[in-house]
């Protein structure tokens, strides 16, 4: 009977060691005429399956014009919001007072763009300390993040990411599954959220 309780105990702290969950007291009851005695536990909350989507939650990036390189910032955006990449291209131009090709955006132009498509950018997180790897955030996103669109820099690149569904230049501007996503190793650097003005 000392060895089960001793086992329990070890179990008991083993579960709280490994375990990256909530801390939960359980009353535990013993075959011994001993009284009830509290135990902690560790219980993870209840995985929720989040909804399969078939179809994809991002746009397919188009440009009319077939000769002009496509640079990440207005893919993004062109991506997120269903937008003439064109169209976004042009707007940061206009920003810029300047007819060249934008290459480097910063977050307040693609700002700019999206609030003349009627979106607003916000800036919900700062990883740049303890930067994730794009696949762990996206692990560890919660329900609510999982159902808002993301503008991403991961390590100096803009990407979109809404639902299960990634893209980028590197996708060439079709959305693909996170889970397929290139560059799934490199490190989120800011996380911004796009939503309706």
């Amino acid at each position: 009977m000392v060895l089960a309780s001793l086992l329990r105990d070890a179990a008991a702290r083993l579960r709280i060691w490994c375990g990256r969950s909530s801390v939960v007291v359980a009353e535990t009851f013993d075959a011994t005429p001993t009284p009830v005695v509290g135990r902690i536990r560790t219980e993870s909350p209840p995985k929720r399956r989040r909804p399969i989507q078939q179809h994809p939650t991002l746009w397919e990036v188009r440009s009319s014009n077939t000769g002009q390189r496509l640079y990440c910032g207005p893919v993004a955006v062109a991506a997120l919001i269903g937008a003439n990449v064109d169209e976004v291209i042009r707007v940061i131009q206009q920003h810029r007072n300047n007819r060249r090709q934008v290459r480097f955006t910063y977050h307040y132009e693609l700002q700019h763009a999206l609030r003349h498509f009627g979106h607003d950018l916000q800036l919900v997180a700062d990883l740049s300390r303890n930067s994730p790897t794009l696949a762990t955030w996206e692990r560890e996103r919660t329900d609510w993040d999982f159902e808002q669109a993301w503008l991403l820099i991961v390590t100096g690149h803009w990407v979109a990411v809404r639902g299960w569904w990634f893209a980028d230049t590197f996708s060439n501007g079709s959305p693909v599954r996170i889970a397929n996503a290139p560059r799934r190793r490199k490190r989120v650097r800011y996380a911004y959220r796009v939503c309706l003005a």
